[in-house]
């Protein structure tokens, strides 16, 4: 064979393995295309988006009140807590966070969280009959702690969960949750004053604990 020919022969495949090898390292920098949703998991995103685009609606707090002796849970409920913005930032309304933080320890009680109430939560606004909210809590004086001759103030968190029932357009219930101070506490010199927070697990509790509507709760208010 031409030595000229097998030259050009030789520089050919050389620029086939080229161009090969090229296109395959662009096919591996390519982003790979997210895996197509099934229904299910659509029809769940969609129904957040729907529960998020009412949020304003949730959170508006009745002014008419049917309050039941017994809390009661009306088909699923909806959870909103109140979360305080910054001195630059408005504060708002947070939909399904308790408020647990973003520790390992807060990680997973909120876990745990969404495993209780799994079945108590809405999915979409037409599985929506109870709302919960959960306003600012507030910080009250309660004592002091004596360490030597100081006296160390201590105060509870106060926070009120509110029941709504959309179908009445009333608040149905209204319910306090405070922190718990320790009889007796171990006091560093460190320490200028002593909080007590609301364990929210308590008001995760209280919500998976509401029995459902029975002939018992405030009737359905007459439409006008």
């Amino acid at each position: 064979m031409d030595k000229n020919l097998m030259v050009k022969l030789s520089g050919l495949l050389i620029l086939m393995f080229v161009s090969v090898g090229f296109l395959a390292c662009r096919g591996s920098d390519a982003p790979e295309t997210p895996p197509e949703m099934s229904t299910e998991q659509k029809e769940k995103q969609e129904g957040l988006e729907a529960l998020r685009a009412k949020s304003a609606e949730y959170t508006t707090i009745p002014a008419n009140e049917q309050l039941a002796e017994e809390p009661f849970r009306n088909k699923k409920l909806i959870f909103f807590r109140f979360s305080k913005g910054s001195k630059d930032e408005p504060g708002e309304w947070i939909m399904n966070d308790f408020g647990f933080g973003d520790s390992v320890e807060g990680v997973r009680k909120a876990g745990e969280t969404r495993s209780n109430l799994n079945f108590t939560l809405a999915k979409n606004p037409t599985e929506v009959g109870t709302i919960a909210l959960l306003p600012e809590c507030k910080y009250v004086a309660a004592g002091s702690y004596t360490v030597g001759s100081d006296s160390i103030p201590a105060s509870k968190e106060h926070c009120e969960l509110i029941l709504i029932d959309p179908e009445l357009s009333a608040v149905v219930f209204r319910k306090i949750f405070e922190g718990e101070l320790e009889s007796y506490k171990t006091l560093y010199n460190s320490e200028k004053s002593v909080i007590a927070e609301v364990d929210r697990m308590k008001i995760v509790d209280f919500l998976n604990s509401l029995p459902d509507k029975d002939d018992s709760s405030p009737d359905k208010t007459d439409p006008k």
